[in-house]
């Protein structure tokens, strides 16, 4: 239901706040690389596949890694085509996808 969601993306949430401390961006966030563990009452949360993050928060937008990932969670501003070279806050980016996988698991219809 919402309250194992909402209690699920907290703990995602709370798990990004951890990696952002070491300046780790994830840069791929979905459902594959989300682990829960059967026992939805302790809500045990895991982030896996660090194979598209990186460290720093800022990039370079012609950086190759920040293109690679899922296109329907990446933030858009990570797939544009710049004229020139600017920084980007790609931890901004893990929120948006962040905000994608919320919309992902309360929206019922």
């Amino acid at each position: 239901g919402y309250f194992d969601s909402l209690c699920v993306l907290l703990r995602l949430a709370m798990v990004l706040v951890h990696c952002y401390r070491y300046g780790i961006v994830h840069n791929d966030i979905k459902p594959d690389n989300i682990m829960m563990t059967s026992d939805l009452r302790n809500y045990e949360v895991r982030l896996i596949d660090f194979g598209e993050s990186f460290v720093g928060f800022d990039v370079d937008s012609s950086f190759e890694i920040i293109r690679k990932g899922n296109a329907h969670t990446k933030a858009p501003e990570l797939y544009r085509d710049y004229h020139d070279t600017m920084i980007i806050d790609a931890s901004k980016a893990d929120v948006w996808s962040l905000g994608v996988l919320t919309y992902s698991m309360i929206d019922v219809r």
